[in-house]
């Protein structure tokens, strides 16, 4: 489990949530971000290993409540849920293992 606040700087807001003017259109407005506060995310993980089989699943939420893009005509709602799983196999394994410390 997992719970955080995200920071970013002005460049990686810009590249995802900015709109120069020069893309600018009658429904959607020049905006540039400013680096800071981009949002709360909480998630959830688990996986499974049964012999050769890998099995893992996770649930993510992310509030941008208050993120300092969030006025950005690019954001359409303050926060999403996400959901998936993985599945994979292994074919072969090293015979050599590392021994953890503890």
């Amino acid at each position: 489990m997992a719970i955080g606040i995200l920071y970013a700087n002005r460049d990686y807001h810009n590249y995802y949530y900015g709109v120069a003017p020069e893309y600018a259109t009658s429904s959607r407005a020049a905006y540039v971000a400013e680096r800071g506060y981009s949002g709360g995310r909480a998630a959830f993980a688990v996986s499974w290993k049964v012999k050769q089989l890998r099995v893992g699943a996770f649930v993510r939420y992310d509030d941008l409540h208050q993120a300092e893009f969030e006025h950005s005509p690019l954001v359409e709602q303050s926060y999403t849920w996400m959901a998936g799983i993985g599945i994979a196999w292994v074919f072969s394994q090293s015979p050599y293992t590392v021994e953890h410390p503890n």
